[in-house]
């Protein structure tokens, strides 16, 4: 099976030891530079969106909305906006914006640790080749039955535009955000052990089928 994506390993190695120290003093940075680390970072199942807002940035996550300030060493503070529109800023937690081995990636650091929010997904155009491929996938052959085993996928759009896939395991399902990489394959984002697998489509128009850890599927919806 193909492997392309970006391995936990192979960037942390890169990544200098985190200091507790907290710089307080804040920077002006011009906004054009903030404008260039706005998008959407993706990690294998969450999905985090920056946008500038009153020449801020702001980081819209899940559950919080987080003004980010510039701090020195290209770090920027975190301001938490409350449901009263009060900020209120988060002491030890802190980000940053990286380059690393290609991917512009945003990390988070809470005093504990330094982890990786999220690598920038490039804008994505869903032809219609992808637009055909939409909907649910029922295994087409043999499937060996485990504890984990795959019984469907279904694959979606989101209202930012970024393709889904949910997989429906025996135990659960998970839904993962995936990064087109051709008119055929499909790559799971993120950093864990299920980022960078890649998924392959068929140029198949009337039945789209999909090989996803081995398994054959079929389009039935």
């Amino acid at each position: 099976m193909s492997e392309i994506g970006i391995k936990t390993m192979d960037f942390f190695r890169k990544i200098p030891n985190i200091t507790n120290d907290y710089e307080k003093e804040e920077i002006d940075i011009p906004v054009d530079s903030l404008i260039k680390l706005t998008g959407l970072y993706s990690d294998t199942r969450s999905l985090v969106k920056v946008t500038l807002e009153n020449n801020q940035l702001v980081m819209n996550t899940e559950n919080h909305k987080i003004v980010l300030k510039p701090l020195k060493r290209k770090q920027f503070a975190a301001y938490k906006i409350n449901v009263d529109d009060n900020t209120q800023l988060l002491l030890k937690q802190k980000y940053s914006f990286e380059n690393v081995m290609g991917y512009h990636i945003l990390f988070g650091e809470d005093g504990r640790r330094k982890y990786a929010v999220g690598h920038l997904l490039n804008k994505q155009t869903i032809n219609e080749v992808w637009k055909n491929r939409i909907g649910k996938y029922k295994i087409d052959g043999y499937n060996l039955e485990t504890f984990e085993s795959i019984s469907e996928t279904d694959l979606f759009l989101t209202k930012d535009n970024i393709l889904q896939l949910k997989i429906y395991y025996n135990s659960g399902q998970y839904t993962y955000n995936m990064d087109i990489a051709s008119d055929n394959q499909l790559i799971i984002c993120g950093f864990n052990e299920s980022g960078g697998q890649t998924i392959i489509f068929s140029d198949d128009i009337e039945e789209p089928r999909m090989t996803i850890f081995g398994l054959n599927m079929k389009k039935c919806e």
